[in-house]
């Protein structure tokens, strides 16, 4: 899957079997709430310290591992709308099955479904 990944062009972290980047993001997360900061400050290097260190090392496009999931960031324009038109081609990972119970709505829904509520 990295390998699949990287021919698309993307760069990321290399997968570590099982734990992905967990451990990494914990490191760094708990090294960031040990410092002092100001009110003054740009909190973003205290609350989102893994993220914003994979931004710096790897551009506006890159993966990381949630585990043995891999996770797309994008932040170009033109590619996030590319995915949000594409319906068929990105599907929604389910991770909370009691989602769909608890709230229902564009969010939610999949495939036809979406494009028709989209569409209203």
């Amino acid at each position: 899957l990295e390998s699949y990944l990287r021919r698309q062009g993307l760069v990321g972290t290399p997968y570590t079997p099982l734990v992905g980047d967990l451990k990494m993001n914990y490191s760094m997360m708990m090294e960031a709430r040990s410092k002092h900061i100001k009110l003054t400050d740009d909190i973003t290097s205290r609350v989102l310290p893994f993220p914003l260190e994979m931004l710096k090392t790897h551009g506006k496009s890159f993966f990381t591992w949630l585990g043995t999931t891999p996770v797309i960031t994008i932040m170009d324009p033109d590619q996030i709308k590319e995915v949000f038109s594409k319906v068929y081609d990105f599907q929604k990972p389910h991770t909370f099955p009691l989602g769909t119970v608890i709230a229902k709505g564009l969010a939610t829904y999949d495939g036809d479904k979406w494009a028709k509520h989209r569409r209203i």
